[in-house]
């Protein structure tokens, strides 16, 4: 995301081909072709507030458990997640975030997306930080025990 790069949070190739049925990862690469149009991005937008940021964390929503037999052609059980909330913290403390929805898989293979549906172009203190209700939170600025 720091080079304005969404699509390097992809699942390459090779882990399609682990992680899903070969129906699953055709279509998974057909609507892969046209995700830049799709998403419409401007590198600019996403690189310029995050190039100077450390990442700080993220607040996940949309969590569930998705069987092997499901919808999307999973091979092997796995959690599935709709939206991320990317956080980086600038050096003076001030706090940037972006919303990025798609179809996001944590299983043996990793934690990446499948398809991305939309990236936000990063909000300085976006009002999310501190209202958006989290299924998973891993982030700097929680107790050590919400983490």
């Amino acid at each position: 995301m720091r080079a304005g790069e969404p699509q390097r949070l992809l699942y390459d190739e090779l882990d399609l081909t682990n992680l899903l049925s070969r129906g699953a990862a055709m279509r998974i690469r057909g609507r892969r072709l046209h995700l830049t149009e799709r998403l419409s991005l401007r590198p600019d937008g996403l690189a310029g507030p995050l190039a100077d940021a450390d990442y700080a964390g993220v607040c996940v929503q949309g969590a569930r458990e998705e069987a092997a037999s499901g919808p999307l052609g999973l091979l092997t059980d796995a959690w599935v997640f709709d939206r991320i909330l990317l956080i980086g913290r600038r050096a003076g403390g001030q706090r940037v975030a972006a919303w990025i929805e798609g179809v996001f898989v944590y299983s043996d293979t990793g934690f990446a997306a499948l398809d991305l549906e939309r990236v936000e172009e990063p909000r300085w203190e976006h009002s999310d930080l501190e209202i958006a209700p989290c299924d998973l939170a891993i982030r700097e600025d929680l107790p050590a025990i919400a983490r």
